[in-house]
Formats: structure tokens, C-alpha cells, sequence
């Protein structure tokens, strides 16, 4: 095994890519499953919080892959607002009872919004 394909670095892309596809069996489902605790069971907190984590597996996991390039955290979080783009119209392409919602959009960016300023903040103490 290289340096670069570490088995750490095989986690955070085996659980990136988990995370990937439950998010997108549940935003394409016509029922997803709904927690019954009042703040997960906001659907905007649950867009937000999901792409957060997508987008800190994501650039962990591409961080294992590309050690020492601070700009995966930027392509990782340009790959999760591609990837709720296009969630978005397949949910209004399905005819499943899903519908497109832009405020889905902008939830999603707030987690992504959330989920960078994490890795800031956490590089700033890090120095």
C-alpha cells in the first residue's frame, strides 16, 4: 500500500462514501424515515447538518488522499453543493412525491458554510 492510500485514509473514504449514498437513498426516497425529537426533525436543520458532514467526510477523506493541500476543503465543499444541486433536480425530475425546494439549497450551503469555518477554526488552534 503507497503512503498516500493509507488504511486511515481508506476510512474516511469508506465512510464518505457511506455517507454519500445513505444522503442520497434518503433524499430520494418518498418517505424518508422522521425522527421524532423537535430540531432533527427540521428539515432544514437535517439539510444543513447532512451536508456538514458530507462535506468534512469529504475532505478528510480527499485530505488522506492529497496530504498537505489545504484547498481539498474547497473542492470538497464545492463537491457537496454540486452534489445537493443535483439531488435537488432529481427530486424534481422523480415523480416519487419529492419536490425541489431552492431553501433546501441554501440549508445545505449553511452546513457547508458551517463545516469550513470548523476546519478554519480548527487549523487556527492547530498553529
Amino acid at each position: 500500500m503507497s503512503k498516500t492510500f493509507t488504511k486511515t485514509a481508506l476510512f474516511w473514504l469508506a465512510a464518505c462514501i457511506a455517507w454519500t449514498l445513505l444522503v442520497l437513498v434518503l433524499s430520494l426516497m418518498a418517505q424518508p424515515p422522521q425522527p421524532t425529537l423537535p430540531l432533527l426533525s427540521w428539515d432544514k436543520f437535517q439539510h444543513a447538518s447532512a451536508y456538514a458532514l458530507l462535506t468534512l467526510l469529504t475532505g478528510r477523506s480527499w485530505s488522506g488522499l492529497r496530504p498537505h493541500r489545504p484547498q481539498v476543503w474547497w473542492w470538497a465543499s464545492g463537491w457537496a453543493m454540486l452534489f445537493g444541486i443535483c439531488i435537488e433536480l432529481l427530486q424534481k425530475l422523480m415523480a416519487n412525491g419529492r419536490s425541489a425546494d431552492f431553501r433546501d439549497l441554501l440549508a445545505n450551503a449553511v452546513g457547508i458554510s458551517i463545516a469550513i469555518l470548523l476546519i478554519l477554526g480548527w487549523r487556527r488552534i492547530r498553529r
